[in-house]
């Protein structure tokens, strides 16, 4: 997360030098035409004299005035070269923090932007850009199917706002196929990139098809390929059990996967139940999944929601 925010803060300054270098291209070329450089320069002088008599309670009223009339035929000899006074100021993006990326001592929202959009860049298979568990979410499903959707989608806004310091590091979103698992372990996702951590959102297959790269890659290179799976703060493996199986390939590695001491976690979603789950990886991925000190699985229960919405 540190790399994805670090780049995120490089752009917001590199925004914030671009918008007062073309202030101070402005007024290079205004400074080169003698007129407004007179003038330019009795306005400012006369500004300091102002402050220093003020700072001493001395009158000032006659240099005000003829501050302001300084000041008018400057704006006069602007408009004439074609400018106007705003072109003189620097255009931040971000009005509340002037591209600094922070707002009295917190992170900006524009920076929180960033950090995400990067994130999601990141994340290409999520499918959903939904980024929050409201009532929204219950839109569409029909009323005898809400009281389990209702309820697994406030254990997930639960875990999105204690993470990362959560218990359970993998969560197994099980149900028939359409009845919007995936969409569920998106909107998850998306929710924990608002608040800055990478996610790893990949399907079973294409998950595999690293196994198997890795099974067979040389020794050097094994490492480059697994590191995506290691530095994530959340990994979504979709559709689990879609995947073919090769032999000892895809239960092991899967094993190997879930077994490792990365601090990420997970979230599994699965057309299958436990039984099958256990029959299809083995006994040792079964027994990481039912795990009750760091798993927890959640039903779905209901119809297919494309086909229960039309």
């Amino acid at each position: 997360m540190a790399s994805v925010k670090q780049r995120a803060l490089y752009e917001i300054k590199r925004r914030r030098l671009a918008a007062e270098s073309t202030a101070d291209a402005v007024a290079a070329r205004l400074n080169a035409d003698a007129r407004y450089a007179e003038l330019n320069s009795e306005c400012v002088a006369l500004g300091f004299k102002i402050a220093r008599l003020g700072a001493f309670n001395e009158d000032t009223g006659a240099l005000k005035a003829e501050l302001a009339k300084k000041k008018a035929e400057r704006e006069v000899r602007l408009k004439e070269l074609g400018y106007a006074p705003d072109d003189l100021l620097p255009h931040y993006r971000c009005s509340l923090c002037k591209d600094t990326g922070s707002v009295n001592g917190e992170d900006c929202t524009c920076l929180k932007e960033l950090v995400y959009e990067e994130l999601r860049a990141g994340s290409l298979g999520v499918p959903t850009d939904v980024d929050a568990f409201d009532e929204n979410m219950l839109k569409g499903i029909p009323e005898s199917m809400r009281p389990s959707y209702s309820k697994a989608y406030a254990i997930l806004a639960r875990y999105v706002a204690e993470f990362p310091d959560n218990k359970i590091s993998v969560i197994g979103l099980c149900g028939p196929v359409g009845c919007g698992k995936s969409f569920a372990a998106g909107v998850l996702a998306n929710a924990l990139m608002r608040k800055g951590y990478s996610v790893l959102f990949i399907n079973a297959v294409q998950l595999n098809e690293i196994f198997l790269r890795y099974h067979r890659a040389p020794i050097s290179e094994k490492a480059d390929i697994f590191s995506p799976l290691r530095e994530c703060d959340l990994m979504v493996i979709d559709d689990l059990g879609a995947e073919p199986l090769f032999n000892n390939v895809t239960a092991n590695y899967l094993y190997a996967l879930l077994s490792s001491e990365r601090e990420g976690r997970f979230v599994i979603t699965t057309n299958l139940d436990f039984d099958s789950l256990r029959a299809r990886y083995g006994d040792r991925v079964a027994s990481r999944l039912a795990d009750r000190e760091r798993s927890r699985f959640y039903l779905l229960e209901g119809k297919d929601l494309r086909l229960a919405r039309r």
